[in-house]
């Protein structure tokens, strides 16, 4: 088990476009960030949502980012 991988936790969920442009934010804030990507792999390809997981460490600045986005 890698430990980066553990521990993970959501901190946005919505379309694939969405989800790029929140997954762009929050790396330009310097946080790491991975996809979960339920609209093109899952059950019913287009029809899930995107997520974007971050280590748990890492929610609160991740959560500032978009905050600022939005502004």
């Amino acid at each position: 088990r890698k430990p980066e991988y553990e521990n993970l936790v959501t901190v946005f969920e919505g379309d694939a476009s969405s989800a790029a442009v929140a997954r762009a934010t929050i790396e330009n804030a310097g946080i790491k960030s991975w996809v979960k990507d339920e609209e093109t792999h899952g059950l019913f390809p287009g029809m899930g949502s995107s997520e974007i997981l971050v280590v748990a460490e890492e929610k609160e600045k991740a959560h500032k980012a978009l905050e600022m986005r939005n502004d």
